[in-house]
Parts: structure tokens; C-alpha cells; sequence
């Protein structure tokens, strides 16, 4: 591939060059609009337009688009349910100039400028591509934007009926599954429970790369009372076709004696009849009924369970503990902002404590603030909570009125009142969701979130 494209472009190189051999050669202007018509032609011809799986990056999921072009316009058809549907179906002007290669440019904004866009402008996506070959019927083009690891799009020839391809209905229901915004960055997951063995698969679904990262697989379908948990840690692309959802690879694992094998997930009826995260919010969680071939039926359901919160256990000697920025409220402001409740009431607040299972002079089970006082002594303030285990990577935190205090002789009433309301507004109702925060290597981090009021804290494992 890379060789075809080094000589293309050493050849349009040559276009220019010139000659003295009696005029037998065409001016390379000529040539030029020669190659354009070239390939404007060959667009315009399938009589159904072209077919295209666009996988912007190598790992990532493919989107189903079709195109079709006219002199000046192309029709993009998608099944990319971003930007409230607008995606769908869009007729924009292209160009087809020579600069290096032949190229094509799809002009204004599309689904290949919205996907560009991801990430900041680093998902890799593109929206100008430079002409290779023919491959039988088949047109191959290549990334202008690409600097290394050129990718390519391969457009086919669309049968009559390519429209039924899309998965529309399926990409917007899919969407759902984003129940929440996480301040300390959103993660959607997902459990797989395969009804007929009782088993539940679970991941984590990247809904614009269309990328699962599968965790593992345990039997039942309650996250909280997991056992047998077998490890499956793969990494699967996929796309959306026919109503189902395709993986470019199956997941496999064994369980229980059985091997298993999952493809392709039918999806057929969404409905929010899933996990009630809050006692004090009803907002029930997405779950679409489905089939896996040789597997039967199947619900693809909303959770928060992730298996790296497992890991979350009682401390006896040092306490959990994070720099108090990183408590963060919904909006996904820290609670050290001059306007937030940490802000206001512990303006020199440095340190947010937990202390699960600690065996020491203080509460066992405690949450607080640490700060240096005026004589640049650290002072530290701890409200209790009632003993609880984790269940699953759920953890419930019942806030009582037991507190203690390094400096207890210089504390007031404001003092403890302003402890009691910073502890309140951070854990509201106490429900916290446990997961692993990867962010510095060797150092073991965990994120817990409350679904019911939207906040979220790190924590350090000492």
C-alpha cells in the first residue's frame, strides 16, 4: 500500500516536469483536470452509490456510511445518532483537486468532520483523502492527515437495498447508556447477562471509538454479590449492523467448564426497567433484550460495576487519603473552588481522609478534612460512619455524629456544624460506586461515585 501511494506521487511529480519531444505530451494543467475528471467520474458511477465501513484509527470500531455522488454534491448517509440525528443524512459539496495526489475533500461540516473532532482533534478521524487505485470495482483511497500508520477507506459498490444496513434506531438507543457524567471522567459500562446460564459478561463501552474493553465474567446478575469471577481482559472493536451489534473478533473465555464465544449481539427491545442506583432518585437504568447465536437470549443491561473496586479493602494502619482537589462535585468543579462548600468553609483544607477499618486512636470508620492551622501545624477533622463491607464495588456510607479532632480543645460548634455540612453535601445519600483510576503508574488510585447526587472523589491506596 505504501509503496503503490510512493509511486503515485513520484508519477503526479513527474506531470510537471516538461518535455521537448515535439509537443507529443499534454500540458500538465491538462493532465492535472485530466486526473480530476478521472476520479469524479469514477465516484459518480455506481448507479446505488458506494458502501464504506469507515474505521477512522486501527482499534477502533467501524461506522456504516453511504455516498453518493453528483457533479458538485455527495449525499453522506451514517449511522452515527451524535448531534440529536443531524448525522443521518446530509448532502454537502466535495472538491477533487491534484496537490500531491489526487485528492478528495468533503467540504463542509459531515460525519467525517464531527468524528475529526473527537477527542480533541486526536481520535484521528479525517475528512480529506488522497486517491490510490481500482481494486476490481472498488475504489482505495488513503489519509492526507495521517502522519504515520496511513489509514485507508475501501468504497464499495452499494446494492439497491444498502439502506437497510443502518442500525440507527439501535446507535441512539445505545446512547442511553451514557446515564451518567462522571466529573472525574465518564465511564459507561455495561453487563452482558446471558439468561440461559445464568452468567453476566461486563464492560466498558467506548460509544465513539465503538471499542469494548471486556473485564470479566461472573454468574448471576447482581453485581453485588459477585463470585467465581474469571478475568477476561481483551479489547474488541465493533460496529453496528442489521440491528445487531458486530465484533470484529469474538469475546472468548471459559467458565464453569464451558467456552464461550460472542460475535454478534442481536438487539431487539430497549426498555428502563434496570438497577435503581438511588434510593432518593427514580431514574431506571436502560436494559435492551437481545439474542447471541448459540447462546439464546440475552440482556444488555446498565451497571456500574467495575472488578477493579474489589480490590477497594479495609486499611488497619494508614488511611485512604487524596489531595482535597480532587474532590469534585457534579459539574465537575473540585470543592475547593472559592464557590464550593470546601472552598468556603475549609479554605486551607489540603487533605481528604478516609479511614476504613483503621485501628487507631481515632474513629475507625471516618471521613474528614486535614489542613495546617496558623502555626503551620496539620490539624485533622473526622466524622464517622456506621461499619459496612463492600459488596461487590458498592459501598454505602451512613454518616452518624460521632466526631474527633486533633485540636478538639480549640473546636466551636460552627467548627463541627461546618465539618457536619461539608460531609453531608460530599456523600448525600452515601451510595458510592468503586472503581480504578489509572492515572499514575505504580500508584494505586480509586474513583468512587455517587449516582444521586452526582459527585465524585479519588482516593489514594496507601
Amino acid at each position: 500500500m505504501k509503496k503503490l501511494a510512493y509511486i503515485s506521487i513520484w508519477l503526479l511529480l513527474l506531470w510537471g516536469c516538461g518535455s521537448d519531444d515535439g509537443g507529443k505530451l499534454d500540458s500538465a494543467d491538462v493532465r492535472r483536470q485530466s486526473a480530476i475528471d478521472e476520479l469524479r467520474d469514477k465516484l459518480m458511477a455506481p448507479e446505488h452509490g458506494w458502501m464504506l465501513q469507515y474505521q477512522p484509527v486501527p482499534g477502533s470500531g467501524a461506522y456504516y456510511i453511504l455516498l453518493d455522488f453528483d457533479e458538485e454534491e455527495v449525499r453522506i448517509q451514517s449511522d452515527l445518532a451524535s448531534e440529536e440525528g443531524t448525522l443521518y443524512d446530509q448532502t454537502i459539496p466535495y472538491r477533487v483537486d491534484v496537490q500531491l495526489a489526487v485528492q478528495l475533500t468533503f467540504e463542509t461540516y459531515a460525519v467525517f468532520h464531527y468524528l475529526f473532532e473527537q477527542d480533541q482533534s486526536t481520535f484521528g478521524a479525517e475528512f480529506e483523502f488522497f486517491y490510490l487505485e481500482e481494486d476490481g470495482e472498488n475504489l482505495i483511497l488513503y489519509s492526507k492527515t495521517d502522519a504515520v500508520n496511513k489509514t485507508s477507506i475501501v468504497l464499495v459498490p452499494a446494492p439497491a437495498n444498502a439502506e437497510q444496513g443502518f442500525s440507527r434506531e439501535e446507535a441512539a438507543n445505545l446512547d442511553m447508556f451514557e446515564l451518567y457524567s462522571q466529573p472525574l471522567g465518564t465511564q459507561t459500562m455495561q453487563q452482558l447477562y446471558l439468561m440461559g446460564d445464568d452468567l453476566s459478561v461486563y464492560w466498558s463501552i467506548d460509544l465513539t471509538k465503538r471499542v469494548l474493553t471486556v473485564d470479566g465474567a461472573a454468574p448471576g446478575l447482581d453485581s453485588r454479590a459477585i463470585t467465581s469471577w474469571v478475568a477476561i481482559n481483551q479489547e474488541h472493536s465493533f460496529t453496528l449492523f442489521g440491528g445487531s451489534m458486530v465484533l470484529e473478533e469474538p469475546i472468548t473465555f471459559g467458565h464453569g467448564g464451558k467456552e464461550y464465544s460472542i460475535q454478534e449481539v442481536e438487539l431487539n427491545t430497549l426498555n428502563h426497567t434496570g438497577e435503581v442506583y438511588c434510593s432518593a432518585e427514580i431514574q431506571d437504568a436502560p436494559v435492551y433484550t437481545g439474542s447471541v447465536a448459540g447462546l439464546g437470549a440475552v440482556e444488555l443491561r446498565h451497571t456500574l460495576f467495575e472488578s477493579s473496586g474489589l480490590d477497594f479493602v479495609t486499611q488497619s494502619d494508614v488511611p485512604y487519603s487524596i489531595n482535597i482537589f480532587y474532590v469534585a462535585d457534579s459539574t465537575g468543579f473540585s470543592m475547593t473552588d472559592d464557590d464550593q462548600i470546601i472552598g468556603q468553609l475549609y479554605p486551607d483544607a489540603s487533605g481528604f481522609i478516609f479511614n476504613y477499618g483503621r485501628d487507631s486512636m481515632e474513629i475507625d470508620y471516618s471521613v474528614g478534612i486535614s489542613y495546617l492551622d496558623e502555626n503551620d501545624v496539620r490539624q485533622t477533622h473526622l466524622r464517622g460512619f456506621e461499619s459496612v463491607a463492600v459488596l461487590g464495588n458498592y459501598l454505602e456510607v451512613v454518616l452518624n455524629e460521632e466526631f474527633s479532632y486533633t485540636n478538639a480543645d480549640e473546636v466551636t460548634a460552627e467548627d463541627e456544624q461546618n465539618l457536619r455540612d461539608v460531609t453531608d453535601e460530599i456523600f448525600g445519600t452515601g451510595q458510592l460506586y468503586i472503581s480504578n483510576w489509572p492515572i499514575v503508574e505504580d500508584l494505586v488510585v480509586f474513583r468512587l461515585y455517587n449516582p444521586c447526587n452526582g459527585n465524585e472523589f479519588a482516593l489514594v491506596q496507601p
